[in-house]
């Protein structure tokens, strides 16, 4: 028997005696990766001011979530309120 072979055969044998270790090293790695990777992505309502807005600091702007101008984006904050001023009905922050 060549060395090389009974290498390969040493861990062979190794890797039978540790009961299966690695496949459950690796089953815990690729739901770690499922979880922390391929979650979903959902709407968040955390960080909003009292007109259900805030700022987008990835790409900059501002947009509402929630109220009267729910789903609209502005240049700046000053913009929405200058928007919200001008609706015909007065609204008022949730408070």
């Amino acid at each position: 028997m060549t060395t090389r072979r009974r290498a390969r055969l040493l861990k062979l044998e190794s890797f039978a005696q540790t009961g299966g270790a690695l496949p459950m090293k690796l089953a815990l790695l690729f739901v770690w990766l499922f979880l922390g990777v391929a979650s979903p992505a959902y709407p968040h309502g955390g960080g909003l001011d009292a007109y259900g807005c805030h700022n987008n600091r990835k790409v900059g702007g501002y947009h509402c979530h929630r109220g009267p101008l729910a789903g609209q984006s502005f240049q700046s904050k000053e913009e929405m309120l200058r928007q919200l001023g001008t609706e015909k009905s007065p609204a008022t922050p949730k408070r």
